[in-house]
């Protein structure tokens, strides 16, 4: 429940802000879904982030970084 209505906040570009900035101290876990919700709800602005998120010494991080850049550009016009 808590993510759907995050995606939807993430849509407005204010808010993205606050979660690029929420990403350098996040956990594993907070990575992992800030990087879905971005996915979903980011914009061109996304990238950056999640492409730092894709190069996580973490590999779980990573990995859902790899996959939620690829759903984004594959969304994006």
């Amino acid at each position: 429940m808590a993510v759907a209505f995050l995606i939807e906040l993430a849509r407005e570009q204010p808010i993205r802000q606050v979660i690029y900035g929420m990403l350098g101290t996040a956990t594993k876990d907070e990575k992992i879904q800030l990087s879905i919700v971005l996915a979903r709800s980011g914009d061109r602005d996304s990238e950056p982030s999640l492409e730092a998120i894709s190069r996580d010494p973490d590999p779980d991080v990573a990995a859902e970084g790899i996959r939620s850049l690829r759903a984004l550009r594959a969304r994006l016009p």
